[in-house]
């Protein structure tokens, strides 16, 4: 036997461009005047190739070739003539020539064309048979104007997603606007299949739609998934589906578009060409065993071991992998070894033939140190894991963690994720959870591993917010190789984006498995970081989840923090009914538990639902109620809840013409944020602080402030509250007379909001944009923002804010030249301005009437209405509004 001397598969030698220009140009006059049915063939020849080589080359079928050369074809597919001017490696010239021959001078397209990113993972090295299903999807290509959908389906192994990524990255050149992937996770151990709505989420982010731009609903996602690949050339895989139902929302429907879709079971119910992948012929999966391996397959019992394997691609190459990284076995020893039966994995025996065989063998020549370390991964619910969460699972160093992960991917036992993370392929992490199943150490693993998570996520919370309440934990064991995320926030935030999903899957790991504190404590440490990175699905998920575990746990503090924070989710998505029933009901339990922070917690949340209904008597009282002695928990808790609950009852006085009440409010809530080290609350502050100033008349200080604000905000990465702050500044430097720059900043914050999808911070971005479009001149531009505001402000029931955008308008409108709609938005404005009492907006609407009148003619309405904007501005002891 030769190990490690085997030659590659035969490939046909490139041709060289040089010998290939000299035979294209010597033929070139010649085949321009030939027969069309002639002129491929002139081609192909001067290129010394055969219909099959060329075939091989480019991805088109030896019969399309053949018919184009015949002349069957009267207008052959611009990719195919693209794919083979590829394979005959011609100028572009040529290229021209080739296609314009058989397309009647159709021009090329265009430099500037789309150009698409490929998504897919990387070819897997070896890639072996399939000749007749890839022959398939090419006649399918070759006989259809319309897209081709494939569903691709086989036993659990057999191929599909290598088959399915190896078809698109040959076709790339064909589909030239993207090759897209995305994983369904339809038959992932431990993962729920990926919901349509976060499939489509996917696939639009790869074709490069930003976050804030993705509508909620599935059928709006549909629908704009359709629309960004009408006029694509692009190949989509759909990978690892569960169900006809979870595909049908992500097909796109496009001309000239491939679409694969692989599954486990056959999807009947999905309007696609059925094409069933069994394992591998004989000769393909010893050639298969044989490359991966190194060994001569001419002087082996190959057909035996491939066998013993079920011919079964993933099976195969664990197997040979394993004969190559062991000089002392032979391939005798390998099939004895393989002939003892393991573990065995129903969903994979099929014929008589079963795959446990060779995943036992990889397991069983371990050392128990490996074996150990191999059941226990399988079976913890971390997707992709790093040699920190391995130390605390195991119970071993770190440096040993990292020694054993590596140890564990030579042998393919698993793969790499990325840098420093790790994973397993489903049907591995599947036998591992089989032969680790009643281990004793499996829940005390869990435990351990729920420890380092809940250790970490507490930690980062410190870092990110230090004084918000830090609950007893349920931690037994603090880890000796924790996360690290103490370092700064940015170290934290850090952590916490890449742990994110796992995060999750912990936390309904700990709620199966009866670790009910470990569950709600990881939620409501997670609840900051959702808070500022706009995770909001993440957010409600894992509150779900939380709910049900502190009820279960007998702990009405958590399950008053849980539904607090399930309030202040539903509040940032504008869900203000839930919000209010959330909170309510995290008072009344909170009363329950005779907790005084916690109710205080709770009213906090409720006032600032009132707040946002406009119901500003009822929000103050809440917000009264709020406000605790230090006796009531540890007192920088206190502190910082109280400093919360003056900032917001400074908006309330903000927003009812309580300005200098509010600016005690704001400034007395600053302090408290400085002496706390709060830079979050801080910048908050300075934000408002700024935007007050201004409107009471001292412009340079308010951008001082609010200018403070953004450059904390970028230092501490708050990047929702980035936006708003962006908003703020862009704000203020329209009103200084800089309303380029002022759009320019705005437009900034806008994209920070729409990446979030903060639509409150969004309607209010847009609002103050447009007015910076009116100053420039750009009537259209800014009644459209103006009309998104208010769409956006009303999605959320952001009532407070539509006596303003209504007002702005109105000022959009007269500067337009429409003065009756301008007076007839004004008088809305002041309508709801009066009832919610918004008195700097009743104020507004009057002056804006008074334009219009004056505008008009009608001088008697304008003095009217100046004298009631006058009155209103001296009341409430500010200058007129610019």
């Amino acid at each position: 036997m030769t190990r490690g001397s085997v030659a590659a598969s035969p490939q046909p030698e490139k041709i060289s461009q040089p010998a290939t220009v000299r035979q294209f140009s010597s033929v070139r006059c010649e085949a321009v005047g030939a027969a069309e049915s002639s002129f491929l063939v002139v081609v192909r020849e001067a290129a010394g190739l055969s219909q099959q080589e060329l075939a091989a080359r480019s991805g088109v079928s030896v019969r399309t070739i053949s018919n184009i050369e015949r002349g069957q074809v009267s207008r052959p597919r611009r990719g195919s003539l693209e794919a083979l001017a590829d394979a005959l490696s011609l100028t572009p010239e040529q290229r021209s020539t080739l296609i314009r021959h058989y397309r009647e001078q159709r021009p090329m397209a265009s430099a500037d064309a789309r150009a698409g990113r490929n998504f897919l993972p990387c070819r897997v090295p070896g890639f072996t048979g399939r000749v007749d299903e890839v022959q398939r999807v090419l006649d399918l290509l070759e006989a259809s104007p319309d897209a081709v959908v494939c569903s691709v389906d086989g036993m659990a192994g057999v191929g599909k997603t290598s088959f399915a990524v190896h078809v698109g990255h040959a076709l790339a050149a064909r589909f030239p606007d993207g090759q897209l992937f995305v994983d369904l996770h339809g038959f992932t151990p431990g993962e729920r299949p990926l919901e349509p709505e976060a499939a489509l989420g996917v696939l639009l982010r790869q074709l490069g739609v930003p976050g804030g731009k993705i509508p909620a609903e599935l059928t709006d996602r549909a629908a704009l998934w359709r629309q960004e690949m009408a006029g694509r050339r692009a190949v989509v895989v759909l990978d690892n589906a569960a169900t006809d139902v979870q595909v049908g929302p992500l097909l796109p429907g496009a001309a000239e578009t491939l679409v694969l879709v692989t599954s486990r079971r056959r999807l009947s119910g999905l309007d696609a060409v059925p094409i069933s992948l069994g394992t591998l012929p004989p000769d393909d999966a010893k050639a298969l065993f044989a490359q991966v391996a190194c060994v001569d397959p001419a002087g082996e019992p190959l057909e035996e071991v491939v066998a013993r394997c079920g011919f079964l691609p993933l099976a195969i190459r664990i197997a040979a992998a394993r004969l190559r990284h062991r000089p002392a076995w032979t391939t005798r020893h390998l099939i004895s070894r393989l002939g003892t039966e393991g573990a065995v994995l129903a969903e994979l025996s099929t014929g008589g033939r079963d795959v446990a065989a060779a995943f036992a063998v990889s397991y069983e020549q371990l050392e128990p140190r490996l074996r150990r370390a191999f059941r226990l991964l399988g079976g913890q619910p971390m997707a992709t894991f790093d040699s920190h969460a391995t130390a605390a699972l195991l119970d071993v160093p770190q440096a040993m963690a990292d020694q054993m992960l590596e140890e564990l991917l030579d042998v393919h036992l698993i793969e790499q994720a990325g840098p420093g993370r790790y994973q397993f392929h489903d049907l591995l992490r599947h036998h591992a959870r089989i032969v680790g199943d009643g281990g004793e150490d499996r829940d005390p693993s869990l435990r351990r591993l729920m420890d380092y998570l809940l250790h970490g996520a507490t930690e980062a919370k410190r870092v990110l917010s230090p004084h918000r309440r830090q609950f007893d934990t349920a931690i037994t064991r603090v880890p000796a190789a924790p996360a690290e995320v103490s370092e700064s926030r940015h170290a934290a935030l850090r952590w916490l984006e890449a742990e994110r999903a796992n995060l999750l899957a912990a936390i309904e790991a700990a709620a199966e498995r009866g670790l009910d504190a470990h569950s709600w404590q990881l939620a409501v440490a997670l609840t900051v970081f959702y808070e500022k990175r706009g995770h909001v699905d993440d957010w409600i998920a894992s509150h779900e989840i939380a709910l049900s575990a502190a009820r279960r746990a007998l702990d009405l503090t958590g399950e008053s923090a849980v539904l607090s924070h399930f309030s202040w989710a539903m509040e940032y998505l504008g869900r203000h009914a839930a919000a209010s029933d959330f909170a309510e009901r995290a008072v009344a339990v909170a009363v329950a538990a005779d907790d005084r922070f916690a109710e205080g917690v709770a009213r906090d949340h409720l006032g600032m639902v009132q707040l946002r209904l406009g119901d500003y008597d009822a929000a103050e009282r809440t917000l009264r109620a709020a406000t605790l002695p230090e006796s009531a928990g540890r007192p920088d808790e206190v502190r910082l809840l109280n400093m919360m609950n003056l900032s917001n009852l400074g908006w309330i006085c903000d927003r009812t013409g309580r300005y200098q009440e509010a600016l005690r409010y704001y400034s007395t809530s600053a302090e408290l944020a400085a002496q706390l080290s709060d830079l979050d609350y801080l910048a908050r502050a300075k934000r408002l602080i700024g935007l007050l100033q201004a409107r009471l008349g001292d412009l340079d200080a308010g951008l001082a402030e609010v200018t403070a604000s953004v450059e904390l905000f970028r230092d501490i990465g708050s990047r929702r509250l980035l936006g708003w702050a962006l908003a703020a500044l862009g704000r203020l430097r329209t009103r200084s007379g800089e309303p380029a720059l002022g759009a320019d900043i705005l437009g900034e914050g806008l994209a920070v909001l729409r990446e979030l999808n903060d639509r409150r911070g969004q309607a209010v971005a847009l609002a103050d944009l447009a007015v910076a479009n009116v100053r420039l001149s750009r009537y259209d531009e800014a009644l459209r923002q103006l009309g998104e505001a208010r769409a956006l402000s009303q999605q959320v029931s952001a009532v407070e804010l539509s006596p303003e955008i209504l007002n702005h308008t109105a000022d959009a409108l007269l500067a337009a030249g429409r003065t009756t709609d301008s007076a007839a938005t004004h008088r809305q404005a002041l309508d709801e301005a009066t009832t919610i009492g918004i008195r700097y907006e009743a104020a507004r609407a009057h002056q804006g009437l008074a334009r219009c009148a004056a505008q008009s003619g009608d001088a008697p309405g304008a003095a009217e209405h100046d004298t009631l904007a006058a009155a209103l501005w001296t009341e409430l002891g500010v200058p007129p509004a610019p």
